[in-house]
């Protein structure tokens, strides 16, 4: 049986001023690396036998300091969504710029897809693609350090398919646990 250790990335300077910025770097800010020596602690207690982590600086930053010392297995799979023309800006910017594209994405977010940003349905299939390389491996307990929409897809699918992608939370500084079980995936927050 397998355990999943699922740790956002520490608060960036885009998290700060509420811009969408998927595949765009960001810098941790003196909160985000508190988050992540916070992550570090409740993480101290156990062994994770490999630690992925998405191919973006602000994921691999927060595990380096969460795991000192430890190899990291960079994953491009586990990047954020892309959101292409939008990306640097805020909801409020958009809105003034693309205000008839903003309206469709609002109405349809999983099924409408922003100027020139990677569609919904492929970021889906590429994060599945990921799991599937996590669960195929031998090492019992694994450590992903990635994006909220990362491990709300990788959450969703593997604890229920139905359940509303926008409630599933996974705050910076914590640790969400999911563990295999005969019946399904458990999940517990640190």
């Amino acid at each position: 049986m397998k355990t999943l250790y699922l740790l956002r990335h520490g608060e960036t300077i885009c998290n700060r001023e509420r811009r969408f910025y998927g595949s765009l770097e960001s810098e941790l800010t003196d909160q985000g690396r508190k988050q992540a020596r916070q992550q570090r602690k409740l993480m101290e207690s156990f062994e994770p036998e490999v630690i992925y982590t998405s191919g973006l600086k602000r994921a691999q930053e927060t595990a380096t300091i969460a795991f000192p010392k430890r190899e990291l297995l960079k994953r491009d799979v586990f990047n954020e969504k892309g959101f292409g023309l939008w990306e640097g800006l805020t909801a409020d910017e958009i809105e003034d710029r693309d205000p008839v594209n903003w309206v469709r994405w609002l109405e349809a977010p999983f099924d409408y897809c922003p100027p020139q940003a990677e569609s919904f349905s492929d970021f889906k299939t590429r994060v599945q693609s990921g799991l599937v390389e996590i669960l195929a491996r031998e090492e019992a307990t694994i450590v992903l350090v990635a994006h909220l929409g990362v491990l709300r897809l990788l959450i969703q699918n593997l604890t229920d398919p139905h359940r509303s992608f926008w409630d599933i939370e996974v705050p910076q500084g914590r640790v969400l646990v999911l563990e295999e079980s005969l019946v399904g995936w458990r999940e517990k927050l640190l």
